[in-house]
């Protein structure tokens, strides 16, 4: 199969932050496994290019790889380990991580940033009963498949991006919304889409994960923290004096 990965980054500074920490690790993940890498530095809707319906062109990317048996869809803000291995293949749905099921029911209650997952459908004005909240950072899809279905919730939910109070939040709501009502979704593992800032809420290690996501976080801390974050993985060797390894 043929698979590509697209990747929507707008504006110099997320450029510049995604060439200097994410790019290496992506680049060489795409290497490794033979799959070709697009990235989009301006609006794949020229009529839509207001900053709060930048992550909105994310539903476009499958529209603009259509040569492509699957594509995956990842923000700009993901670290891919050098452990990873090839994509899952979704079939006939779209593969995505429901971020909620991240840590345990209990665990995740104690995150009071993170709203339960039918509150935070709620405050973006949709009426869901669920347990999951589906992180659109990182999506696997079939362009034959799901490009038209993509580009309607695009097309119906655009307009109301522009000033929205829940931002780049709304976007990821409307998606997950639609992706929950219309049963077009299958659940990945979450080392795929690890959210970093949970972690650092609850003041957690992060174990070895395939994709790390720093969503929510500056540029020089992303930087920081994945560094802290590498250090922290590399092997503990202990040194013992006078003996010659």
């Amino acid at each position: 199969m043929k698979i590509g990965i697209g990747i929507v980054c707008i504006g110099d500074r997320y450029l510049k932050d995604f060439e200097n920490t994410f790019k290496p690790s992506v680049v060489s993940y795409a290497q490794r496994h033979g799959y070709d890498l697009k990235i989009f530095t301006s609006h794949l809707d020229p009529e839509h290019t207001h900053p709060d319906g930048i992550s909105f062109q994310k539903c476009l990317v499958p529209t603009a790889m259509t040569e492509y048996d699957i594509v995956l869809v990842m923000d700009a803000d993901i670290w891919l380990s050098a452990n990873a291995p090839a994509l899952p293949d979704p079939n006939d749905k779209i593969g995505i991580v429901d971020e909620a099921s991240q840590f345990s029911k209990d665990v995740y209650s104690k995150i009071n940033f993170v709203s339960q997952p039918y509150e935070y459908y709620k405050l973006a004005g949709f009426d869901i009963k669920t347990t999951h909240i589906l992180n659109t950072g990182f999506f696997l899809c079939r362009p034959t498949l799901h490009a038209q279905f993509l580009r309607q919730v695009y097309d119906r939910y655009i307009e109301h991006a522009a000033g929205h109070p829940r931002r780049f939040h709304y976007e990821q709501a409307c998606i997950g919304y639609e992706l929950q009502m219309e049963d077009v979704y299958t659940l990945l593992p979450n080392t795929w889409n690890s959210i970093y800032v949970m972690y650092s809420a609850l003041r957690l290690p992060v174990p070895q994960v395939y994709g790390l996501h720093f969503a929510g976080m500056g540029s020089e801390t992303r930087e920081a923290e994945l560094r802290n974050y590498l250090t922290a993985q590399l092997p503990q060797r202990r040194i013992r004096w006078g003996i010659r390894k």
